[in-house]
């Protein structure tokens, strides 16, 4: 309680200090940006500098710099971002956010739960995608077991230039 009060008492003191130009036309001004312009680039920086799960750090072996840089569609990337995040709504998610659900196992293979790296990855069904996706190029790896790895896999496959971004941009 005492904090909604202080935020409140500081909220009327903003409010307060604020100079009022009647003759002046009103306009929207972003001051996470120097020309006062909102960008998604000024907001990401702006929640990097806070810290949190949006800290740079986190990026540490740049599996969201290397994804940001592919070229693919916007809803392809947000997609790819929240699987690499674990913010897609597969059953163990939506549980986890108390959704009624009657069932948690994967609709595929009906033996295990429904989570991000068992859909994607590790679900008997889509584990020969992903051999199949290796033996274009001629490579025999183990495949591993989280987004992020997959990834990053991808990323630092025995390619380089030109065909290593295709590979990216495949998976």
């Amino acid at each position: 309680m005492e904090s909604e009060l202080a935020l409140a008492s500081n909220f009327m003191a903003e409010v307060e200090a604020l100079c009022i130009w009647p003759l002046q036309k009103d306009s929207w001004v972003w001051l996470g940006d120097i020309g006062g312009e909102y960008s998604a680039s000024s907001a990401y920086k702006i929640l990097c500098e806070d810290g949190g799960e949006w800290e740079e750090a986190e990026d540490d072996n740049g599996v969201y710099s290397r994804l940001w840089k592919l070229k693919v569609a916007s809803k392809v990337m947000h997609f790819s971002w929240r699987l690499l995040k674990d913010r897609i709504p597969t059953r163990i998610n939506l549980l986890g956010r108390n959704v009624d659900l009657q069932e948690s196992r994967c609709l595929l293979c009906l033996f295990v739960d429904e989570d991000a790296p068992h859909l994607f990855l590790n679900c008997d069904r889509i584990i020969p995608m992903w051999w199949e996706c290796l033996s274009w190029l001629r490579v025999s790896t183990i495949l591993p077991q989280t987004p992020k790895e997959h990834f990053l896999q991808h990323s630092y496959c025995c390619m380089d230039g030109v065909i290593q971004n295709r590979w990216q941009t495949l998976w």
